[in-house]
């Protein structure tokens, strides 16, 4: 818990500290670590509580905080990773447009996807709260689920499982255009460099077999070079972000994912599978700030600058 609030606080007062951090894509990236730290400091200390005593200790209303925290928290985390898989899908599907894209667009779209978790998820809490939850002293800090089954699993399917299906179908769209991209990008190139051999072997000694054929063949070298600087651009920066993050999405949420539909649908409890997908889900945010540092050249060199003297 430590390390994951830690973190994630470190990159995002590196976000707020330079101004020249602060992009589209990089606000949707805080706004993940955003949800992380309101779950590790809003719900994990009461969660530790929670599982330290048998019974609730603390009431109601802790307990009402508890599972906002739990519900809303979670869900804010899976939209969140959405929309950086969305925002990297249209930054190679329509390069114009996305250059057009202003940061305060970028936290309107973020406010909007907090108040739909909002709205699907408060209803049944609301509704928990006031009518169906039992009693703390003897079940605990519980959502009644058996009596609100469906809110539970519109919530499982539509703010978890649809979830991680769009962002790992989204990043084998952006893997199939950036490839196209590069390739498209990198043609032109080649094409310009086999020319510009035959020119030079025209106007030198086109019969010999000494350094002008060599020069004849710079097209592959050149080639190389062009190949290697369209792979360090700044779009690819962001794409090995997503790479990593989907990679991680995929290791880290899917047994908690797994476990809890086979719980809302068939009311069964996998034991085996409830530790280990605990210990993924809480691993996924400790990772997602090292990430972030680690695949964006301006955050890295920041980081370095700032915690260098730590």
């Amino acid at each position: 818990m430590l390390a994951r609030t830690c973190t994630n606080l470190c990159v995002i007062h590196l976000f707020f500290k330079n101004p020249l951090l602060r992009t589209p894509f990089t606000i949707y990236l805080v706004n993940l670590l955003v949800a992380n730290t309101m779950c590790s400091v809003f719900l994990y200390p009461l969660q530790l509580l929670n599982d330290a005593y048998a019974v609730w200790w603390s009431g109601a209303y802790i307990c009402t905080l508890y599972q906002y925290a739990s519900w809303i928290s979670q869900s804010a985390m899976s939209h969140a990773h959405v929309f950086i898989a969305l925002n990297r899908l249209w930054a190679v599907s329509s390069s114009v447009s996305y250059r057009q894209h202003r940061n305060k667009t970028a936290t309107i779209v973020c406010l909007l996807a907090w108040t739909y978790v909002h709205l699907l998820v408060l209803p049944g809490l609301v509704l928990d709260a006031a009518y169906y939850r039992l009693p703390e002293e003897t079940n605990g800090c519980q959502v009644n689920t058996d009596v609100n089954k469906w809110w539970w699993i519109a919530i499982q399917f539509l703010l978890f499982n649809i979830p991680e299906a769009v962002i790992l179908t989204v990043y084998l769209v952006v893997c199939y255009r950036t490839i196209k991209r590069r390739q498209s990008a990198v043609q032109p190139v080649q094409r310009a460099s086999r020319l510009a051999g035959m020119a030079r072997s025209t106007h030198g000694h086109p019969t010999s077999t000494g350094p002008h054929h060599s020069a004849h063949n710079g097209a592959a070298p050149c080639s190389r070079y062009v190949c290697w600087r369209l792979w360090g651009r700044r779009s690819e920066h962001g794409f090995l972000m997503l790479t990593l993050m989907t990679l991680t999405i995929l290791v880290c949420y899917t047994p908690g994912n797994v476990y809890f539909t086979i719980l809302v649908i068939n009311g069964v409890s996998v034991n085996s599978l409830a530790l280990p997908a605990a210990i993924m889900y809480e691993l996924n945010a400790v990772l997602d700030p090292l990430w972030f540092v680690l695949a964006l050249p301006n955050f890295r060199a920041e980081f370095s600058r700032t915690f260098s003297c730590c």
